[in-house]
């Protein structure tokens, strides 16, 4: 909390650099069961050797009064290292929300292409071995609340999170009255600050 206006802080955080080359991944063609297996090692590795990250982060961290995490190994370890492990709290509910997948070999496709179609069709009501959106929004408005209450007890606090959970729950913020105040690129390490 700003101790001169009373200003409490929320700040949405996305994980650093995961363990597994997307990048490699993302370019091969796969069966819709396959990419069930790539979402499951994703979801499981931690963090790369040369995840770093930028100053913002760390200073978001160092001056906050709480940080709060998933349970996923790449959200642990990040908060680790960006040093806030002596004031977090590791919560599963913050997850992401996994992607769904069909069971099906066939057809064979570019990795990047089912991520966009699963995803699409997800927004669409497709759930089939994930969770369904309208699930993934009554959790993101559940965690909303959990940060809230967590800025109003602890002044500003920062969410170690997932991207498509961390865009769910800053919806929920802004519904709540909180505006958004800075907000940095969409990679790893990337950030958005809320203030009300």
């Amino acid at each position: 909390m700003n101790e001169l206006d009373g200003t409490l802080k929320i700040v949405l955080m996305r994980h650093g650099k995961p363990d597994i080359d997307l990048e490699d991944l993302l370019t091969r063609r796969v069966s819709a069961a396959q990419v069930g297996e790539i979402v499951r090692a994703y979801e499981m590795s931690g963090l790369s050797r040369d995840s770093t990250p930028n100053l913002s982060a760390i200073e978001e961290v160092k001056v906050t009064g709480f940080v709060i995490c998933s349970d996923l190994p790449r959200a642990v370890q990040s908060v680790e290292l960006l040093g806030g492990r002596h004031k977090s709290l590791i919560d599963e509910s913050f997850r992401e929300s996994s992607l769904p997948y069909l069971n099906s070999r066939w057809p064979r496709l570019s990795l990047y292409a089912y991520f966009i179609l699963f995803r699409i069709a997800w927004l669409l009501g497709f759930s089939t071995n994930g969770e369904s959106v309208c699930a993934a929004r009554r959790r993101a408005a559940r965690n909303a609340s959990k940060l809230m209450e967590l800025a109003q007890t602890h002044g500003s606090v920062v969410l170690l999170g997932h991207g498509i959970m961390n865009r769910l729950i800053a919806r929920e913020l802004k519904k709540s009255g909180w505006r958004r105040e800075t907000r940095s690129n969409e990679g790893y390490w990337s950030h958005t600050v809320f203030e009300k």
